[in-house]
């Protein structure tokens, strides 16, 4: 949670830093210090910065343990996702830190190295993350995930080796899932869990009517490609509506004639799903229907 990665070698005041003991030591001198800061007290504590990546998928795993009915946080990981991480262990990975008095631990596996933090490439078609637990006490758990900035055709499923159960993940509202810990040494198995996530995101396709063609569909940036060929030249006016036939955009198009790459700059805000884009050429009285997607 700082600014380090905008102003390398530098940990601002109320920032830490952990590094994996081997041993020596690292000495810090009184020249390495510096009086400035861009934070005034905890209350204004540096916050993340998305950075160059863009949107990053990513999916928080709290496990809570039940002590006489009480619930308590025991450990957590972080899961990661974008088209800049590589699955490939690196630098972006958090290495799980343990000691002697570890208790109840929660780690993301991955080459036989654990991670608390594990970032990774896009998730094209599916995905596997191993977890590990260790150390948990015969008593009830709970995995609370919390997702945030999966879109609508990402799904994930909570694999159970011992219960043999596949649970599904709501990567848009969360989910929790209980389990528990008992005298049977398969029920606390390392690699009790794993996950598997899936991208069902409907490949690009053109849509064709006669004259008329979009690509790519699902629309992308917001941009409407549309081939006209062959048609009457003139004034031609496109109507988006949504599945209710409701009217959410208009506009004209002036059409010269021959083969014409037209773009309409559709409004912000529109949710994701299916369209229709009526065009309505010169003089006609019936529209001409084509199928969009937003995603």
């Amino acid at each position: 949670t700082s600014l380090y990665q905008n102003n390398p070698g530098v940990i601002e005041s109320s920032g830490a830093f952990m590094v994996p003991g081997n041993g020596n030591n690292i000495v810090f001198h009184e020249s390495d210090k510096f009086i400035n800061s861009s934070t005034i007290g905890i209350a204004s504590r540096p916050v993340r910065n998305p950075g160059p990546h863009g949107n990053v998928m990513s999916l928080h795993i709290d496990m809570t343990a039940f002590k006489n009915g009480v619930p308590s946080l025991a450990d957590g990981i972080a899961l990661e996702f974008n088209k800049n991480f590589a699955n490939e262990i690196d630098g972006l990975d958090a290495s799980k830190l343990t000691t002697f008095y570890t208790r109840e631990e929660l780690s993301i596996c991955n080459g036989g190295n654990l991670f608390a933090i594990e970032r990774r490439n896009d998730i094209i078609a599916e995905d596997t993350v191993f977890l590990q637990i260790s150390k948990l006490n015969t008593a009830a758990y709970q995995f609370h995930l919390r997702p945030a900035a999966f879109g609508q055709y990402y799904t994930a499923t909570l694999e159970d080796r011992y219960k043999n159960t596949s649970t599904p993940i709501d990567l848009l509202n969360g989910s929790t899932v209980d389990f528990s810990i008992t005298t049977d040494s398969a029920s606390f198995a390392g690699n009790r869990f794993y996950i598997i996530f899936k991208n069902t995101t409907p490949a690009p396709v053109v849509v064709t009517k006669p004259g008329f063609t979009i690509f790519p569909n699902p629309i992308q940036n917001g941009l409407v490609n549309l081939q006209m060929n062959g048609m009457e030249a003139g004034l031609y006016q496109f109507t988006l509506v949504n599945n209710m036939g409701q009217t959410l955009q208009s506009g004209r198009i002036t059409y010269a004639g021959g083969n014409t790459l037209e773009q309409i700059e559709l409004k912000k805000g529109l949710s994701k799903g299916m369209y229709e884009l009526l065009l309505l050429a010169p003089g006609a009285k019936k529209s001409t229907a084509l199928p969009i997607m937003i995603q």
